[in-house]
């Protein structure tokens, strides 16, 4: 160290010597950029000495807000070897770099640049210290001339400012609403961009379905992004999941991206609500934003329905009425085969056919099946019998089954018929709502008939026998 310093000094002291001013300045371009976007970097080293400057060395740390870019592209005219550089850090050290000499009036120059990011909104300024040699970690310049080591006398300073942004909105909405277990609806996710001034450039977003909803066959899928600046990711969704992803894509300037996706729904009852919630934040992208939960909610209904009613609902005992039983199928998309249904009837009512005495059946029992898909199966009902089955029938698409079988009752009062929920066998496992009837019953009602008579023809004389004297 001695040796250098008076190896230094001697040269000072020879007449007309002198060293190199040398200088190191840098710059962002642009110097200002939204989160996420992309500036070049650049490094300008300035030697004024007459030689060139050999070993130079340059460590760049920057602050923590800002890293190297994908890809850093990086470009030089020093011929520096490039120690560190690596996306996603934020080190670059620089060595074994060569300045070019100077004219006496023209300094000799050389750049060195790549692309770094920044997403944090704030002003950021990276900084090289003056008179600072360099390593791996700590940031400086320094070049050696004709054997001596030159520094930088000023530190050389430089500002990147990132702009605030909104964050995105996401909204969600199906349709139809309510919807029908196991028909497709479609789950229509929308994503938007409230910025004028920036797209959105998205990196991936997953909406988790609620349980018992999946993705449905054909899924559909598809994004349509708009806005100035935008581009369609790519859509996932496969049947039978339990998700949907989208990958890539640029929302545009004040623009939305439009995923929709069928879904289908798979309930335990007749009825259930679910709700499919998009976490905070689910809303990935290359700028740093943030996004809100959202969610949205969808009642979902079986498909299958049972009524019933008793036409007419009152009689005296022992006379006919029609049992009108419907098995109905509100899908639009899938037929309902039936494995059996029975309906059990109160204590005291009974089946009437056509052969009943001593009070007979207008009609006999009758099921008809309707909609595509639609097969009537077999009724069984018998005469004086206590229970209607249905058995190896199909509900068709939006259509229904109607059975329709005359009883009677001797039983005074009302009779409740009662259907429960799940009566209706299917190998879908739909499950079928409950529902009831109500016979009203009058044994003291009675069915009689009177005579009045209001012509009588005369009655002819009888045969008079007698003497004649």
């Amino acid at each position: 160290m001695l040796k250098k310093q008076l190896s230094l000094l001697a040269l000072l002291l020879l007449p007309g010597w002198a060293l190199a001013t040398t200088t190191i300045n840098q710059q962002f371009s642009p110097a200002t950029i939204s989160p996420g976007d992309i500036s070049r970097f650049q490094l300008t080293i300035a030697n004024d000495a007459l030689v060139p400057l050999t070993e130079a060395r340059v460590t760049v740390v920057f602050p923590a807000q800002i890293t190297l870019a994908t890809p850093i592209d990086a470009s030089q005219t020093c011929g520096f070897t490039v120690n560190q550089a690596t996306p996603g850090t934020g080190i670059v050290e620089l060595v074994n770099g060569v300045i070019p000499a100077g004219t006496g009036t023209v300094d000799g120059i050389c750049t060195f640049a790549l692309n770094v990011t920044a997403t944090d909104n704030d002003n950021h300024v990276n900084t090289i210290p003056a008179n600072t040699v360099p390593d791996n970690a700590s940031a400086g310049y320094t070049a050696m001339e004709n054997g001596v080591e030159v520094f930088n006398g000023t530190p050389a300073n430089a500002t990147l400012s990132v702009i605030t942004l909104q964050n995105p909105i996401g909204t969600k909405t199906f349709g139809p609403s309510p919807a029908i277990e196991g028909d497709p609806m479609t789950l229509t996710i929308l994503l938007s961009n409230p910025n004028t001034n920036a797209t959105l450039p998205l990196t991936s977003f997953t909406d988790t379905l609620p349980a018992g909803m999946t993705v449905a066959n054909p899924a559909a899928g598809s994004v349509s992004c708009t806005g100035n600046g935008a581009a369609n990711g790519t859509v996932t969704a496969t049947p039978g999941s339990g998700s949907v992803t989208l990958d890539g894509g640029v929302i545009g300037e004040n623009g939305a991206c439009t995923l929709r996706v069928n879904v289908i729904a798979d309930i335990t009852g007749t009825s259930a609500t679910l709700t499919n919630t998009v976490p905070a934040g689910a809303i990935g992208n290359s700028r740093g934003l943030t996004s809100a939960a959202f969610s949205r909610a969808v009642t979902v209904n079986s498909p299958l329905t049972v009524q019933k009613n008793f036409s007419p609902n009152q009689i005296p005992a022992n006379q006919p009425t029609l049992l009108t039983i419907t098995l109905n199928n509100r899908s639009q998309a899938n037929a309902i085969p039936v494995t059996s249904f029975t309906d059990a009837l109160p204590a005291g009512m009974r089946i009437l056919t056509t052969a009943s005495s001593p009070i007979a059946a207008p009609a006999e029992p009758l099921v008809q099946c309707t909609g595509t898909g639609a097969v009537n199966g077999a009724l069984t009902a018998d005469n004086g019998g206590a229970q209607v089955e249905l058995t190896n029938a199909s509900i068709g698409v939006n259509g229904q089954c109607s059975i329709q079988v005359y009883v009677t009752s001797a039983v005074d009062g009302s009779s409740l018929n009662q259907i429960p929920e799940g009566a209706v066998n299917n190998p879908q496992g739909f499950v079928s709502s409950a529902t009831r009837a109500t016979l009203a019953v009058n044994a003291q009602l009675t069915v009689g008939k009177t005579v009045s008579v209001s012509n009588v023809a005369p009655r002819p004389m009888d045969s008079v026998h007698g003497n004649y004297q």
